[in-house]
């Protein structure tokens, strides 16, 4: 779940305060809006929190939720999306979602006990699998269980029929209707550079679902006025420094945008060294040769170089820092989704 739709903070702050619904599309098959694990918070006075989708399939998913809430009792429904309705939402073809409405009085210490706990490994960067089970009569029983530490909060079927691994699944096990929903570590992007283009590749970053970590020597540029959505700030002596700090992962993204051509040079060869997931620079295709000719002579291995993404975003024809900036979330994006599919 992206930052840009539903934080599990802000579901822990409705505690007491509020019932609400959150709608989860749990199965989808052809042309659909949105994906599996996609999420909406519905209020009893109308107001939605996030977006699976808008057009018709938001409204009648809103229409159905409200009707829900006054009974305080969840559901499943599918939708279908053909003739007009497809054409409505841009939809070459007619596809079918399957949304779990899930009923959340204010005062559900169970739900809320179960977000406390998960929230806790997602601060810790852990594995772990979200689990939502939907009885006939309308109650939902919810668990989790971290796949790093074995933990298990809540509800957890106990049946040979389930295995809780790394996926996210759907099935029907017993009557009840059981939606597991697998969450990775969220992908943080490691900023080089704080200048025009760095600024505004955090600034895009951060809505589409990155941990945004900026690092520069010069805390003129590196600072809360002109990063105000970073989630951390280094401002080091030496730009490089980082590297000796922190173990990188395979869900980092590295990006490479400092002041010039040896700064560039002088990460790229530590972020080659690292276990990265994606790393890229800006820069002209032939300032990136000298700095890979640089490279090959110190000795750096052709498959690591060939790793680089370099000059890094997609080809849009982008001028601007602007218009850089969404060329290299695309792309970033782009691998984001692919690793994901592997």
């Amino acid at each position: 779940m992206y930052a840009m739709e539903i934080s599990r903070r802000v579901i822990l702050e409705l505690k007491d305060k509020t019932d609400f619904v959150i709608a989860t599309i749990v199965a989808h098959q052809g042309s659909t809006p949105r994906s599996t694990g996609t999420k909406m918070l519905v209020f009893p006075d109308g107001r939605t929190a996030g977006t699976i989708g808008g057009g018709v399939l938001e409204a009648k998913v809103i229409e159905r939720c409200l009707v829900r809430l006054n009974q305080l009792k969840g559901e499943l429904q599918s939708y279908q999306f053909t003739g007009k309705d497809a054409a409505s939402m841009d939809m070459i073809c007619g596809g079918e979602v399957l949304v779990l409405i899930t009923c959340v009085p204010k005062s559900d210490s169970e739900f809320f006990n179960v977000q406390q706990t998960i929230l806790t490994w997602e601060e810790k960067a852990q594995n772990f699998v979200e689990i939502i089970g939907l009885q006939d009569n309308g109650d939902c029983l919810y668990g989790g269980k971290n796949l790093s530490t074995s933990e298990e909060i809540g509800w957890i079927p106990q049946t040979s029929d389930v295995s809780i691994e790394a996926k996210t699944k759907f099935m029907t096990i017993s009557g009840v209707s059981v939606f597991l929903e697998y969450h990775e570590p969220q992908t943080t992007a490691y900023i080089f550079g704080a200048g025009h283009v760095g600024q505004a590749i955090a600034l895009f970053a951060k809505p589409v679902g990155f941990r945004v970590v900026v690092i520069d020597d010069r805390d003129e540029f590196a600072n809360p006025d002109r990063f105000p959505q970073a989630d951390e700030i280094i401002v080091t002596s030496s730009i490089t420094d980082i590297f000796r700090e922190r173990k990188f992962k395979t869900t980092d993204y590295i990006v490479i945008v400092t002041r010039g051509h040896l700064q560039d040079y002088q990460v790229l060869e530590q972020a080659l060294q690292t276990d990265a997931g994606y790393i890229g620079m800006i820069g002209s295709r032939r300032k990136n040769y000298l700095i890979f000719q640089s490279l090959r002579e110190k000795g750096l291995p052709e498959e690591k170089l060939q790793q680089v993404h370099a000059p890094i975003g997609l080809p849009i024809g982008a001028e601007t820092p602007e218009e850089i900036a969404i060329s290299i979330l695309a792309e970033m994006i782009q691998h984001r989704a692919n690793h994901r599919k592997g």
